[in-house]
């Protein structure tokens, strides 16, 4: 046996199940061995794919996913999750109506194209008059229409209207707005009574005021 410090000792090459190492066990000292080491540290310690294994299982478990494995429950379809269903299945018919709605283009009740097809000018240089338009109105579309009046001046004239029509739809003057010797109003028509397209009666009365 030689007498040498640990420091001083050879460095083994590998270490064996049989190896011995000394220790102190309720204050007297023994020895173990490298084996009985690894299984006090496997009760302490836990792998990788077991802790994967735990998880995964856990989730089977209080999830009840459908299928029985990861793998099925939530492998991903073309417009759903597969095993969960289709999502839209269960939105009320409210909802489903709503969304469908939105996708079909549905959300335009006015188009603000802002075309003429007809005169959408006339000129009265008067504090009052009729003006008759012969723009042909769209349902569910608008236009603008301009009265030239020469008394009008931006930040000063107030114009009272109304506004005559015997077609289909139900036009409405939305606003108006007055710019140096114009008056322009901005006139849709609210097809409230149903269906699209253009109403063939194409006389529009606005009858103004300068106030």
């Amino acid at each position: 046996m030689s007498n040498k410090k640990i420091s001083e000792l050879e460095l083994v090459a590998s270490n064996a199940s049989g190896d011995q190492f000394p220790l102190v066990q309720n204050g007297e000292t023994m020895k173990t061995t490298m084996s009985k080491i690894v299984t006090y540290l496997d009760t302490i310690f836990t792998t990788t794919s077991d802790v994967a294994s735990q998880i995964t299982a856990a989730i089977t478990t209080k999830l009840s996913l459908t299928g029985g494995t990861m793998s099925g429950a939530i492998a991903m379809g073309t417009n759903k999750i597969t095993g969960l269903g289709d999502p839209t299945a269960n939105q009320d018919a409210a909802t489903k109506k709503y969304v469908d709605d939105l996708s079909g283009g549905y959300q335009t009740e006015y188009n603000l194209s802002n075309t003429a097809t007809g005169t959408n000018v006339v000129t009265i240089n008067q504090t009052s008059g009729l003006a008759v338009f012969t723009q042909i109105l769209a349902k569910k579309d608008n236009a603008y229409y301009e009265v030239n009046n020469s008394l009008v001046e931006p930040g000063v004239t107030k114009v009272e209207f109304h506004l005559y029509y015997e077609g289909a739809g139900f036009p409405i003057i939305m606003h108006y707005r007055i710019v140096e010797g114009k008056i322009r109003f901005h006139v849709g028509n609210i097809a409230v009574d149903g269906g699209a397209g253009t109403d063939t009666n194409s006389n529009l009365e606005i009858t103004f005021r300068l106030i």
